[in-house]
């Protein structure tokens, strides 16, 4: 998947994330185990959607920005060339 760098953490990292998890315990074969491995795999899935979401948020958001100060910048050019007219 395309992230922000700067929306990323080791934790988007499938396999950082596995390892964690394993280090962490908390889907080891110990009775009762903290979490199973598929309640982790979509806790981990629903985070990926999350930032997925951010991220086209956040391109929606620049490219509508964009529009709007090309607009005002469009706006502004009309507006200078009224006041002085040849």
């Amino acid at each position: 998947m395309n992230y922000d760098s700067s929306l990323l953490t080791q934790s988007e990292d499938p396999v950082a994330l596995e390892m964690a998890a394993l280090e962490s315990g908390a889907y080891d074969h110990e009775e009762p185990p903290f979490m199973s491995k598929e309640d982790f795999g979509i806790i981990t899935t629903t985070h990926e959607g999350i930032l997925n979401t951010l991220q086209v948020m956040s391109n929606e958001i620049a490219n509508h920005t964009d529009i709007i100060l090309k607009k005002i910048q469009e706006i502004q050019g009309k507006k200078r060339r009224n006041d002085y007219p040849l």
